[in-house]
């Protein structure tokens, strides 16, 4: 083997290598549903949220618990994000939302 075949065999090895790595960055980057977070979901104040739910927009609440995070996902599919400045806050936002909000389902992460 002549020494110009085997450093060109080293570059390729060695672009392979880096490919590898890039798609394996680009892999990491996704979220849990496998895309790409191209468009993260917005915030709104407490307040927004609260008239968002009494409107009765809300198809599901899902709260993180560790740091008072709430999603709202809307039933035109699109979600929202507020903080709680308590946990279950929006426990009692639902309840005092009455019947047009009954059929809200809740999940903790």
């Amino acid at each position: 083997m002549n020494l110009i075949s085997k450093n060109v065999r080293i570059i390729i090895v060695a672009v392979i290598m880096i490919a590898v790595v890039y798609i394996g960055g680009i892999y990491l980057q996704k979220n849990h549903e496998g895309l790409l977070d191209k468009d993260p979901i917005p915030y709104v104040s407490w307040d927004e949220a609260v008239q968002i739910v009494n409107s009765g927009q809300v198809k599901e609440v899902v709260q993180t618990a560790h740091n008072y995070d709430v999603t709202l996902i809307l039933k035109n599919g699109t979600s929202i994000k507020t903080k709680e400045s308590r946990l279950d806050e929006i426990v009692g936002a639902k309840v005092k939302c009455g019947s047009l909000c009954n059929d809200i389902l809740f999940s903790v992460k």
